[in-house]
């Protein structure tokens, strides 16, 4: 989990957003305990890039827009746009990565000049309920899977 704290005034200085993340993490979330997010883009073949940007505070809601985008050496592009409450529980509302992946934005606190947020990258096999895998994810966790010898378990 990253936190980052925003100044309201910073964010209406940069009309075309302010950037509160911009981050390397590993492809696989399991893989975050062995290899620590870098701060700073650097993409190899196992990692993906995630940029947070906030672009609007709308103070008497108590919400920001945000922008999210997740990008990989494989030519994945995920863009998401969304409001973000305090309201909004991570398990529910995340964005939908590549390999099963998930990254949800928390909206920790926020007062009169100032908001603090937590990134939270984490398995698909952790969202809620509703949120059920692709047909396209389903085959790609089929290849992973090792063959077995032919001989059913009970």
């Amino acid at each position: 989990m990253e936190e980052r704290g925003i100044a309201f005034e910073d964010v209406r200085a940069h009309p075309e957003g302010m950037g509160v993340l911009d981050e390397t993490f590993p492809l696989h979330s399991e893989d975050v305990a062995k290899i620590a997010p870098k701060e700073g883009c650097k993409l190899d073949e196992k990692s993906r890039c995630i940029r947070a940007d906030v672009l609007e505070v709308d103070q008497q809601a108590q919400r920001l827009r945000l922008s999210l985008v997740s990008t990989t050496l494989a030519g994945e592009r995920v863009e998401q746009l969304f409001w973000l409450d305090l309201y909004d529980l991570p398990m529910v509302n995340n964005t939908r990565l590549s390999h099963d992946q998930r990254m949800a934005v928390v909206l920790r606190s926020f007062k009169g000049t100032s908001a603090q947020l937590a990134f939270v990258y984490f398995p698909g096999s952790h969202a809620g309920l509703k949120d059920k895998p692709f047909y396209d994810e389903m085959l790609h966790q089929l290849e992973l899977t090792p063959e077995s010898d032919g001989q059913a378990q009970h």
